[in-house]
């Protein structure tokens, strides 16, 4: 819990205790472009496969995303950086497995893997 006090001599604001954020926690089973508001993407290709698309980049500086394909099948889940942006120099980038994970971050200019 935290507790938020403004400090009317300064004008600032303290704040003491932990701050609390919700984590969007998303399953996808088709193609599917992530949003600002998205965290976290649970992808299921056990129908098929399919293609998550990220938005640019560059109006998202440091905004952060993982994404876990869950099923075992042998479709795959590709995360396509928007337009001619990438996700460490590649157009592209393919979970095969099950449980395999990317979380990557954007740098104002493309994705990184992280």
């Amino acid at each position: 819990m935290s507790k938020w006090v403004l400090n009317p001599f300064t004008g600032t604001l303290d704040i003491t205790g932990a701050i609390e954020t919700a984590v969007s926690i998303k399953t996808k089973t088709a193609d599917y472009t992530l949003t600002p508001s998205d965290n976290i993407i649970l992808a299921d290709a056990s129908i098929s496969s399919f293609t998550l698309t990220l938005p640019t980049a560059v109006e998202i500086v440091g905004k952060q995303y993982t994404i876990k394909k869950i099923d075992s099948s042998s479709n795959t889940i590709t995360i396509d950086a928007y337009g001619n942006e990438t996700i460490d120099g590649e157009l592209t980038q393919i979970l095969l497995n099950e449980d395999d994970t990317i979380t990557i971050i954007s740098d104002g200019s493309n994705w990184r893997i992280i």
